[in-house]
């Protein structure tokens, strides 16, 4: 594992914002614009607001290939991002090379809030790209000073904050219940029940890989795949590709 972390550490260094490109990021395009303003963190602001945020900030996207770092276990970061497209997922390593999903990231989400929010401001997991993706970047405290001056901004902020770790908590009691099942089957039909509640349909999409969903329940690969293969010859479930709908 220690040649491993070695690699890994090589790879993430500079994968956050850095100062560098901060002083050469570029106005964002439209359809960048429209995403990031999509984003739980920005609900309740006008355009007016957001064009003054862009404006007023150094900020920037940036593109990630598939499988690469985007933060490493204890590095510091003063910048925030939201994921536009693709996947990312925190993990956390163990020392016979093994690997727990800690959390998923759909477009949207926010990257790094726990980091810069925190006292220590150090990442507490390491964060990988599941896929080619791409991370609007912006500098937290100056966006905190940014909505400071346009008045009732920086209340909504925070307000918006405070309802983003809410879902958070409630997220991870939702993991919390999952991993309390015995057996792999029961730790499957729990995450698929939540899910197909959650989306109000009977059929989901697995928002994972094969590999990262295994992580996600604590089992391992192998063991997934035969319980997966059971309870389609049961017919408890219809597979088509990602997309999973289940017949309970």
């Amino acid at each position: 594992m220690k040649g491993k972390d070695k690699r890994l550490e090589k790879t993430v260094q500079g994968a956050y914002s850095s100062k560098e490109e901060m002083s050469q990021a570029r106005p964002l395009s439209n359809q960048d614009r429209k995403a990031v303003g999509q984003c739980a963190l920005f609900d309740g602001f006008e355009d007016d607001d957001l064009d003054f945020l862009f404006e007023s900030l150094p900020c920037f996207c940036r593109a990630y290939k598939a499988k690469q770092p985007i933060a490493w276990l204890g590095e510091q970061i003063e910048s925030i991002g939201i994921l536009l497209e693709g996947g990312l997922a925190s993990k956390h390593f163990y020392q016979d090379g093994k690997a727990q999903s800690i959390k998923l990231y759909e477009p949207y989400d926010l990257v790094g809030l726990e980091t810069v929010t925190s006292r220590r401001g150090t990442t507490p997991h390491v964060i990988l790209s599941g896929s080619d993706c791409r991370i609007f970047w912006m500098p937290y405290r100056l966006l905190l000073d940014a909505c400071q001056r346009k008045g009732a901004l920086k209340d909504r902020l925070m307000e918006n904050i405070l309802a983003i770790y809410a879902d958070e908590m409630i997220r991870m009691s939702y993991k919390t219940y999952i991993l309390s099942r015995r057996t792999v089957r029961e730790r499957v039909l729990a995450y698929f029940q939540l899910v197909s509640e959650k989306r109000g349909s009977r059929t989901i999409e697995l928002p994972m890989t094969h590999m990262a969903f295994a992580e996600y329940l604590c089992v391992t690969r192998s063991s997934l795949t035969l319980e997966l293969g059971r309870l389609r010859k049961e017919k408890i479930i219809i597979v088509h590709g990602r997309k999973i709908t289940l017949r309970i």
